[in-house]
């Protein structure tokens, strides 16, 4: 797939240039969600849940992404035509709609088919197959209990121990080991819980292998939310379920019939990443101004932890908070800071550390030293991030900042007075000492 550009005869990948001249997170805005709602609308006349069908594009839609990075490239690159060996006629029509002024060739005509995610969808057909096998023999009464849907342990740092009585654990296929660590916790530290796994409809998974369109993901993502649905009912209505589960694209129709009985469905977002555009909760709790405006909810509140003062003690450490993406604009930023923090430890005091994600296995620089968690560090440190959810939780260091450049510009954070370009980060930590 090229572009090309200012109307020459070169043409350069759509990827490359998506890369070099997007943030990481470009797919999370409001231009993503625009896209895959009018393509939605186009296919809800066979599927009849636009809703739905907007939330499955905007996580794994090929065809609503390019056109999505077409039109932000556009505000930095003059882009005169799109050629692609094949697209289907919802992607000509709504092409043709966002980028009028822009000439599509190709070569055939067909739907848009999710080839990729065949493998992704039998393995998770088989643990959650597994998890639900297992969670037969821990069968509990939710009947006006208060439910935690847990994967791993964010959850735990997300909502406190008082606010539940349950946990309802599903396969978390990421980090297995991770998963498994958590379980262990729970046994150890006596929790009453239970395993869950989606109850995918076989029938609808062999149709989806055989033809990966996107009604037949629809109805296999369908037979797995229904089947959680009856799951609770036959177990006994909670009084409330607590959630952080944002990224799940067929709950928006089983939590309005939830909320319909009576059962309060309570989401909070488990970090700054943008998912299903469309949900339904009766309180969903998002970071910032900018995650409010993305996600189609009434119920939308704003979360108050985020602290971020001057604490007054002595920096001792920075902290830079890494992120498990290998995206190249990201790299690139990541490896100006990671140079800049080398160079404050061969000519200062101060100790710098990168703080490993928690699905990373370690960080490649042998130069500073990694962490898992911020521990006895935190107190007094300078805690630098470029897109992490730390940013709003890490409260208790002397000073939390975001770094930008031409490309991250922080409004995934919202706009403050906390952020520092990278052209100014040496002189920034100086000034601090």
């Amino acid at each position: 797939m090229k572009v090309r550009v200012n109307k020459t005869n070169t043409y350069t990948p759509l990827s490359v240039l998506v890369e070099e001249n997007l943030p990481c997170y470009y797919k999370e805005n409001i231009i993503t969600k625009e896209v895959c709602t009018e393509y939605a609308k186009v296919l809800c006349s066979v599927t009849n849940d636009d809703k739905g069908i907007a939330n499955l594009l905007y996580l794994h839609s090929n065809e609503c992404l390019i056109i999505s990075q077409l039109l932000q490239l556009k505000k930095t690159v003059s882009i005169s035509e799109l050629s692609l060996n094949e697209c289907s006629y919802e992607f000509i029509s709504i092409f043709e709609k966002f980028l009028p002024n822009c000439d599509i060739k190709y070569n055939k005509i067909c739907k848009e088919k999710f080839s990729k995610l065949k493998f992704k969808y039998v393995v998770k057909y088989f643990y959650n197959l597994v998890f639900l096998f297992f969670g037969n023999f821990l069968k509990l009464d939710f009947t006006n209990k208060r439910l935690l849907k847990a994967w791993v342990d964010i959850s735990f740092d997300i909502y406190k121990k008082s606010e539940f009585d349950m946990v309802i654990i599903l396969p978390f296929f990421i980090s297995i080991n991770r998963q498994i660590l958590f379980i262990k916790y729970l046994i150890q530290n006596k929790y009453c819980f239970t395993l869950y796994g989606y109850g995918y409809s076989i029938i609808n998974l062999i149709k989806f292998l055989l033809n990966p369109t996107c009604y037949n993901l629809n109805q296999l993502e369908l037979s797995g939310s229904n089947h959680f649905a009856k799951y609770i009912k036959n177990r006994g209505n909670p009084k409330l379920l607590l959630c952080t589960d944002e990224f799940e694209p067929l709950n928006y129709q089983i939590y309005k019939d939830f909320m319909d009985e009576g059962i309060y469905v309570k989401n909070k977002s488990h970090g700054i990443g943008k998912y299903c555009p469309y949900v339904n909760y009766s309180n969903f709790e998002v970071f910032n101004s900018s995650m409010a405006r993305f996600y189609d909810n009434k119920c939308i509140k704003l979360r108050s932890q985020f602290s971020n003062k001057n604490i007054g003690n002595t920096i001792k450490y920075i902290i830079f908070v890494d992120q498990n993406t290998s995206f190249k604009s990201f790299q690139v930023l990541r490896s100006e800071i990671i140079s800049i923090l080398i160079d404050i430890v061969n000519q200062t005091n101060l100790k710098c550390m990168i703080k490993i994600h928690p699905n990373q296995k370690s960080a490649s620089e042998s130069n500073l030293k990694c962490i898992n968690d911020f521990g006895k560090y935190l107190k007094n440190s300078l805690v630098i991030n470029i897109f992490s959810s730390c940013y709003y939780s890490v409260n208790d260091c002397v000073k939390n900042i975001y770094i930008t450049n031409h490309i991250y510009s922080g409004d995934i954070y919202d706009y403050d007075s906390c952020s520092v370009s990278i052209e100014d980060l040496p002189f920034y930590i100086r000034q601090l000492q």
